[in-house]
């Protein structure tokens, strides 16, 4: 059902709108200021909103370019008692969909608010159809942090080259989407695309499946085989795993990628292919030469382009954003109904450091998903099981405490010890009551057990640090 809230700072004509529409079976709510507005839209699925701009604590203005920010999908219609042509076409630029000014006319609002919400409702079907397109394409990336963005850009100018890729990054974070998109958007993208997990395949057949062989090459080679090399041929390699290929194998790729040629197994001829080269890795190649496991000059060729992908512990709200798009994948994917994430399961999802990056997150979801309660839709903390991910049990990510401390130690003028060491204990004491939460499901009697406190004195914590009593 549609929620409308009505925001003004004249109780009386909150009244009147709630019972007008109220008449229509909609949902009507209010708010006299605009924080208490802001606060409504953070926590309902609002589709319209009548505002005020002359509000007694915020412009309506300002709180139109809030509403917006939250979510621009939400109908926005600006009521006001002044004349005020200047502030109604500001608020037009931003992006109100229309105005009305007082006294109203209950036939007017009734026609206004149809009209909005028929055009609310054939903009959430264009965007569902949209997400719909991309999450059943599954090869969208998804993130709005710096380096994500950077990436984005670095992928569109190298997929216009032929010059090898080298993707560095964690296990789980995204490197065979990249490899994708660079077929997608490059000219390549006809040709085909082969991928290969280097550290899949067995010592002693490596050569021949990347090269081929030639009839009678080895006992059994009863007939010719392209390998995947020639397989290739127009369109992109990739290989995965690049540091756990074989070491004599690799002088043989550093000849193909030098010459574009290469000889199958048993054969005499040198074999012509043309194809693009994109390696991976989650290993640190430098390291990998200095132990001699990796060629320094296979590497140099491989590093004319680099792409290094971020763990998802260092890409903030993008962990959100992620847990929306896998929760919308699973609600078509398995007719689930997750409408959301609750704030405090937001908290709980951007504070673990997820060992398994994305890879994890989406298989955390997916659980969460399909074992979620048939009368809930919202998933909250104890909907989560991070601590049966495999992840560690750390209060902060690894080397992530100095950094945590950093901000702390900036030493300057009006710098306040007594406050600093207030601030770092509150945090250092909320992880500790989150992490025994997180191990106990939300149950404050084990959770206590754990913390060697009694259930009054967890509970005496929590309020200092401003947890939430949820559960």
């Amino acid at each position: 059902m549609n929620r409308i809230l009505v925001v003004d700072d004249d109780s009386s004509i909150r009244r009147s709108f709630t019972t007008l529409l109220g008449e229509q079976d909609l949902v009507v709510l209010s708010a006299g200021t605009g924080k208490k507005a802001l606060e409504i839209v953070e926590r309902n699925n609002i589709s319209l909103v009548f505002l005020d701009l002359k509000l007694p604590d915020i412009e309506g203005i300002e709180v139109l370019k809030s509403i917006r920010d939250f979510d621009d999908n939400i109908l926005i219609i600006i009521i006001t008692g002044y004349a005020s042509v200047e502030s109604t076409i500001e608020a037009m630029r931003i992006g109100a969909y229309d105005y009305i000014k007082k006294p109203f006319k209950s036939d007017a609002i009734k026609v206004i608010t149809k009209l909005a919400l028929e055009k609310f409702k054939l903009g959430r079907q264009i965007n569902f159809l949209h997400k719909e397109k991309a999450i059943k394409e599954d090869d969208e990336m998804i993130g709005a942090c710096k380096e994500i963005i950077g990436i984005g850009k670095q992928i569109f100018k190298i997929a216009k080259t032929d010059t090898p890729v080298l993707i560095e990054g964690e296990s789980g974070t995204g490197k065979e989407l990249i490899v994708k998109l660079i077929h997608k958007t490059g000219d390549r993208g006809k040709g085909p695309l082969i991928q290969v997990n280097c550290s899949a395949i067995p010592e002693s057949l490596m050569e021949s499946e990347f090269f081929g062989y030639e009839k009678g090459a080895f006992t059994g080679a009863s007939n010719k085989k392209r390998g995947l090399v020639e397989q290739s041929d127009g369109g992109i390699l990739h290989l995965d795993e690049i540091a756990d290929m074989q070491f004599n194998l690799q002088a043989k790729m550093l000849r193909f990628i030098e010459g574009g040629v290469f000889r199958r197994v048993g054969g005499t001829k040198d074999v012509e292919a043309d194809i693009r080269l994109v390696a991976s890795t989650n290993k640190d190649l430098s390291k990998e030469i200095k132990n001699k496991r990796f060629r320094l000059d296979l590497f140099y060729r491989l590093n004319a382009l680099t792409i290094r992908l971020p763990p998802l512990r260092d890409r903030g709200e993008d962990i959100l954003l992620l847990a929306d798009y896998w929760i919308k994948k699973n609600n078509l994917k398995f007719a689930t109904n997750v409408t959301s994430i609750s704030s405090a399961a937001k908290k709980l999802l951007l504070s673990y450091s997820w060992p398994g990056n994305i890879r994890e997150l989406k298989n955390i979801i997916e659980r969460s998903c399909l074992l979620l309660p048939e009368e809930v839709d919202i998933l909250l903390p104890e909907h989560i099981p991070l601590n049966q991910s495999g992840g560690n049990n750390s209060l902060l990510p690894k080397n992530d405490f100095s950094r945590f401390l950093e901000p702390y130690l900036q030493i300057n003028e009006g710098f306040n010890y007594n406050q600093v060491i207030q601030d770092i204990n509150l945090y250092v004491k909320k992880r500790i009551i989150d992490r025994a939460l997180l191990l106990t499901n939300g149950n404050k009697i084990k959770a206590a057990d754990i913390l060697g406190l009694s259930r009054s004195a967890l509970w005496r914590e929590m309020n200092k640090v401003g947890k939430s009593n949820e559960k």
